[in-house]
């Protein structure tokens, strides 16, 4: 389910207080060694983004671990920062399609929306659980996923052979 403006904008501001987001620097080109953009008590792992299967491949391992976290009815955010949220469950795909949301006030009949993946693609996304223990943050300019909390990080970490 698609969000409001205000509530997305408050799920942003909680997140961003929770992970201590440097908003400023979330918009600008980071460079190796610089400064990072999330500074939260939280357990956490930084992940390079990548692209094609590689990054298919990390969706999936993410999307596995929100799935097995949150159960059958556990239901998370997950939106492009300051753009769009939804309220979803990992466990059912069909909450997790493209769209179109009718509106007879837009030039165009209404908005198109995407569904995130974990890995950036074009734009900042988040993922966090709904009591906001685990989740993950994907930043576009830095190329690299962060993964916080200490539940996700142990499955995200966990090997397989």
């Amino acid at each position: 389910m698609l969000l409001g403006y205000r509530e997305m904008e408050e799920l942003c501001e909680r997140i961003a207080e929770l992970l201590r987001v440097d908003e400023e620097w979330l918009i600008r080109s980071v460079r190796p060694g610089a400064k990072p953009i999330i500074t939260t008590d939280m357990p956490y792992i930084r992940i390079p983004a990548a692209d094609g299967e590689t990054a298919q491949r990390l969706d999936n391992k993410i999307m596995a671990a929100f799935r097995e976290l949150c159960g059958e009815d556990g239901r998370m955010y997950c939106g492009e920062w300051r753009r769009s949220a939804f309220d979803f469950a990992p466990a059912d795909p069909s909450e997790q399609e493209d769209g179109f949301i009718k509106d007879d006030f837009s030039w165009y009949g209404g908005e198109s929306f995407a569904f995130p993946a974990p890995c950036p693609g074009s734009r900042n996304v988040y993922f966090i659980s709904k009591d906001m223990s685990f989740g993950t943050f994907g930043h576009i300019y830095g190329h690299e996923v962060w993964i916080f909390g200490r539940e996700l990080v142990e499955k995200m970490t966990e090997r397989t052979e």
